[in-house]
């Protein structure tokens, strides 16, 4: 292994230490405080409990930033950099697949109170719940990938030609 690829090893580490701490600080693992966030039914003056959208907002102005830095570094944006590990979706329009499949995580994540990233931060302080929540996570994107394949949509399309 190659010193570039320890330091490249160390920033990713550096990076989940820092988003699993975020996590953990801002109370996040509290599945009750994610489903006050999305419960505008009963959103009042003081009954909506917003702090989910300020780590959210913050999330996105370090990213920003992080991105920002990355290009002025490289040659190459940090997006296309990662083409070869990451197949991006078609960012020019949305679909029916991504609709429908942002309308069901959402509705995931607001009934559990606990999406993806909370639950394997969760498996160090609440190991069966986030186990339990992993577990359906992955049975679930397990499900919808059968069904696709079924009705002779491909779950992952096939990677964009030439990316250079």
């Amino acid at each position: 292994m190659t010193v570039a690829m320890l330091l490249r090893l160390a920033a990713v580490a550096a990076a989940g230490l820092a988003c699993g701490a975020g996590i953990v600080i801002a109370g996040l693992l509290d599945s009750g405080r994610t489903r006050a966030f999305f419960d505008l039914a009963h959103a009042t003056a003081f009954g909506w409990d917003d702090r989910l959208l300020a780590v959210a907002a913050t999330a996105q102005l370090v990213g920003l930033v992080g991105i920002r830095l990355a290009q002025k570094r490289s040659r190459r944006p940090p997006i296309d950099a990662a083409a070869d590990e990451i197949d991006a979706a078609d960012a020019d329009h949305a679909d029916r697949r991504l609709v429908w499949g942002a309308l069901l995580f959402g509705a995931g994540i607001g009934l559990a109170g606990v999406g993806p990233a909370i639950a394997v931060a969760g498996l160090g302080v609440a190991p069966l719940k986030a186990f339990a929540a992993v577990t359906a996570s992955m049975l679930g994107m397990r499900v919808a990938d059968s069904i696709l394949q079924r009705l002779g949509s491909p779950a992952r399309p096939e990677k964009r030609a030439a990316r250079s």
